[in-house]
C-alpha cells in the first residue's frame, strides 16, 4: 500500500510574529470560524505566504494561520478570487486608540513591489491563457 510521506515543517514553525516588519505575499485560500482556546473561540483565515524580505525571504509557508480581525476582514473577500488574489504588503503592527495593536499590510512602495517581482519571479508572471479548442 503507497503511503504519503509527511511535508516537511513549514507553516506551524513561522508564525506572524516572525514575519513582523517583512515584506510578504498573501494568497488568502479559506477562512476558518470560532476555532476554539482557552481564551475563546477565535478566527483564523488560512493563507499562502510568500516572503520577500527578513529572515524568511525567498521562503513560502503554504496554509499559515492569519490571525487578527481587521487583516481577515480585509482579507477574506479575496478568497476564491479568479485570478487568484495575491496581496503584497508590509505585517506589522499598528496601535488602536485604547493602546492595543492589531496586525496590517502597509501598502507596498514602488521598491517593495520591484523586490517581490525580482524574489518571486514565477507570481509575478500572468497566468497563461489557453484559446477555446475548435468548433469540430
Amino acid at each position: 500500500m503507497p503511503f504519503t510521506p509527511l511535508p516537511p515543517a513549514g507553516s506551524y514553525d513561522v508564525r506572524m510574529a516572525h514575519l513582523e516588519g517583512c515584506l510578504i505575499i498573501v494568497t488568502p485560500n479559506l477562512i476558518r470560524r470560532n476555532i476554539p482556546s482557552i481564551h475563546g473561540p477565535f478566527d483564523s483565515l488560512d493563507a499562502d505566504v510568500h516572503v520577500v524580505d527578513g529572515e524568511h525571504a525567498g521562503q513560502t509557508f503554504p496554509g499559515m494561520g492569519i490571525t487578527g480581525q481587521g487583516l481577515i476582514r480585509r482579507l477574506e473577500p479575496l478568497i476564491g478570487h479568479t485570478p487568484t488574489a495575491m496581496v503584497l504588503g508590509r505585517l506589522t503592527k499598528q496601535p488602536t486608540k485604547g493602546g492595543k495593536t492589531f496586525w496590517t499590510l502597509l501598502e507596498p512602495t514602488d521598491a517593495d513591489v520591484a523586490l517581490a517581482e525580482r524574489t518571486f519571479p514565477n507570481l509575478a508572471e500572468p497566468a497563461a491563457t489557453q484559446a477555446p479548442p475548435p468548433p469540430f
